[in-house]
């Protein structure tokens, strides 16, 4: 008989410092400066006055948790968005497409506000606002 332990991950848990953002026992944590962004934003120009100025300004900071890449691990984390503009734009993350389409998010918001810009590979598009307590299912 095969022990449990070994079967299954154990289960854990982990505390979000509501003050940093930070994800205490994550595995990975990377930053978007400015510079990284590049492509992002519709007002060339704007962006790059901004570089200019704040070449290493961090957008963006994500600290996340990747168990083990057994099929059905769910891999999370926690963004800290800065406030700022690049032109009439806010700052924004790099988006992504999954490359295996049945994984869903879910995004949390805690403090601030923001909008969810959420585009399907066919380009229909939505938006969900993002505030505080508000819980937000891509599917």
């Amino acid at each position: 008989m095969q022990n449990v332990r070994s079967i299954y991950p154990e289960p854990r848990a982990y505390l979000i410092d509501p003050h940093t953002g930070g994800l205490h026992g994550a595995t990975g944590k990377y930053q978007k400066r400015l510079a990284d962004l590049r492509g992002v934003y519709a007002d060339t120009d704007a962006f790059e006055a901004a570089c200019q100025q704040h070449t290493n300004a961090v957008v963006y900071e994500v600290c996340d948790q990747r168990p083990v890449a057994h099929t059905g691990d769910l891999i999370f984390g926690v963004t800290l968005m800065q406030p700022g503009r690049i032109g009439a734009e806010f700052y924004v993350t790099r988006g992504h497409i999954h490359a295996i389409a049945n994984r869903p998010e879910t995004y949390y918001g805690e403090r601030g506000y923001g909008l969810l810009l959420l585009e399907s590979p066919e380009g229909d598009f939505r938006i969900l606002e993002i505030r505080p307590h508000v819980l937000c299912y891509v599917p």
